[in-house]
């Protein structure tokens, strides 16, 4: 008898009822995001799970991960291309190199946020291979 739970562990809470709750939303919010503002005044933005996640496999599909590459997380998380930068690097189990948030105490560093070469030489010390930018 095959298992039908395709999960390589089991779940240790099974479901006593499996019928779905009817009032249970099927595309929940996952997380809010506030826009900049450069049209006019910023919005507070309900980003679904759904949506996250289709970005998230898009993004693994065209750009797949190889072996041993090292992504870098250096987005704020109050915008929209931290999802990009953490999410999908460990959807595909990928390594992610944090760099400490702007303002941040590291002794020895300048700061890779607002500075090209700090940023490509912690990318360089980080053996990072993919790097989230936007084309501005």
């Amino acid at each position: 008898n095959p298992n039908p739970n395709p999960h390589p562990y089991p779940n240790p809470n099974p479901d006593p009822n499996p019928n779905p709750n009817p009032n249970r939303n099927p595309n929940p919010i996952l997380y809010l995001l506030s826009t900049s503002g450069s049209t006019g005044d910023p919005k507070v933005v309900a980003c679904p799970a759904a949506g996250t996640l289709n970005r998230c496999l898009w993004q693994l599909e065209e750009f797949p991960f190889n072996d041993g590459e090292v992504a870098v997380a250096r987005t704020s998380l109050a915008f929209v291309d931290c999802i990009a930068e953490v999410f999908a690097p460990l959807l595909a189990g990928a390594a992610l190199a944090v760099l400490a948030p702007p303002g941040a105490a590291v002794t020895g560093w300048r700061s890779p946020w607002r500075d090209p070469e700090a940023l490509l030489g912690a990318c360089a010390l980080l053996a990072v291979s993919r790097l989230v930018v936007t084309p501005t």
